[in-house]
This record gives structure tokens, C-alpha cells and sequence, in this order.
């Protein structure tokens, strides 16, 4: 390996490591990934610096040329960190997709509730307007009072529902 080549090569490691440092100060690369792109930076900074490991590596592999070893190393990282990446996109989908599912029947649930609220709150003003009617004065109630009721009479029925 020419004396070029590997400053070159010393110069991409060297920058590969820094932008990681920095990545994970700014909190951008989380901690467990850096450690992985760390090592590889660290690793091929020294296979690069000592060109006599890399051809020792590369005779017992039975590469020909040391620097076909680090571009095979570098397709076998990147194949791994990709397949790393697949399998925790795969488990976030997995996991998105039961959330959905939670949100959309918890929203389901809300919707049922408000119903029953209504016609809770409807059945009490009903209620008033026929003790109106029988001579009794009851205090009319506001709106919020109203749904207070209407929760009440739920919470109520909750309870009830558990005890039997």
C-alpha cells in the first residue's frame, strides 16, 4: 500500500471516529450503535497505520492483496449493520403497529363512553322536566354539573359491574 494511499486511509478513519464522537454528543447516534462504529473506526485506523498486520491478516486468509481484506471487512460490516438495522426497523414496525391497534380501540372506547355520557345526561334532564311537571321546583342544573352526574352514574355502574 503506497504511502498516500495510506494517509488517505488514516484520514477517513481518523474522521469517521470524530463525526461518531460528535454524532453522539449532540445526541444523535445513540450510544450502543457509536460503540459498534467506534470499534470498526478503531479497527481499520489500525489496520491501516500497520501495514504489516493487514498483511499477516491477509496471508493467513489467503488474500492476494491486503487491501481487497479491508474492502471485503468493509462489505461484511456494512452487510451486518444493515441486517442490525432491518431486524430493529422490523421490531419498531411490530410494535407501531400494536400501538395503533391499542390507540384505535382505546378511541373506540372514548366514543362509546361520550355516548353513554349523553344519554345519561339526557335521561337526567328528562328526569327534571318530569318532577317539573309534577309540581316539584328541583335547581336546574348547568352542563357541567350535568356530565358530573352522568360520571358519577358510569363510575357507579363500574363499580357495580366489578363486585358481581
Amino acid at each position: 500500500m503506497s504511502t498516500r494511499t495510506q494517509m488517505f486511509g488514516i484520514l477517513i478513519a481518523l474522521f469517521m471516529l470524530l463525526l461518531v464522537l460528535e454524532l453522539v454528543r449532540r445526541r444523535r447516534l445513540r450510544v450502543g450503535y457509536s460503540l459498534v462504529w467506534l470499534m470498526i473506526g478503531a479497527g481499520a485506523l489500525g489496520l491501516i497505520a500497520l501495514p504489516p498486520v493487514l498483511n499477516v491478516l491477509a496471508r493467513l486468509l489467503g488474500v492476494a492483496d491486503p487491501r481487497s481484506l479491508l474492502f471485503a471487512a468493509g462489505i461484511a460490516f456494512s452487510f451486518w449493520i444493515l441486517l442490525d438495522h432491518s431486524l430493529t426497523l422490523t421490531k419498531l414496525w411490530r410494535q407501531d403497529k400494536e400501538m395503533a391497534q391499542q390507540f384505535a380501540l382505546l378511541e373506540w372506547q372514548v366514543r362509546q363512553l361520550r355516548t353513554q355520557l349523553d344519554e345519561l345526561a339526557e335521561a337526567h334532564l328528562e328526569l327534571l322536566d318530569a318532577r317539573e311537571q309534577h309540581g316539584q321546583r328541583p335547581e336546574r342544573p348547568t352542563r357541567e354539573r350535568q356530565m358530573g352526574y352522568a360520571l358519577s352514574y358510569q363510575a357507579e355502574d363500574g363499580l357495580n359491574e366489578r363486585q358481581v
